[in-house]
């Protein structure tokens, strides 16, 4: 039987194996609850979300201050493989209450990044 060598081994990275951090204003990694990129027309948009807790709600008024976002992807035990990091050039907030409503609070955001400030490293 023939061998077959493959160079490097291929993972696919799991979509709930990362965490996100900001600059400007620190917002706890732990809450960011889901993401999604997208490019619209020429521009890209981040949509994310956090938990607000008893310990932690979102300032919109500190939304400005966000200035760069680092979507770092982890393995299994939480080693960091590879970072996307991107500067902000434009954010939307959203904090939504409903007394009809017993779902959790969310504080939404959907950030315009600058155009080619997007890099990706690997490793730590």
């Amino acid at each position: 039987m023939e061998k077959i060598e493959i160079p490097n081994m291929v993972e696919p990275l799991k979509s709930n194996r990362y965490i996100i951090q900001t600059e400007g204003v620190k917002i706890p990694e732990y809450l960011f609850r889901r993401f999604s990129l997208e490019n619209i027309d020429d521009d890209f948009v981040l949509s994310t979300e956090i938990y607000n807790t008893v310990n932690y709600m979102f300032n919109p008024e500190d939304a400005f201050k966000i200035n760069k976002i680092h979507i770092k992807t982890l393995d299994p035990i939480g080693v960091v493989l590879s970072t996307l990091e991107m500067e902000v050039g434009g954010i939307n907030v959203e904090i939504n209450g409903d007394y009809g409503d017993d779902n959790l609070m969310l504080t939404k955001f959907r950030f315009i990044i600058k155009p080619n400030t997007m890099k990706v490293t690997y490793g730590n």
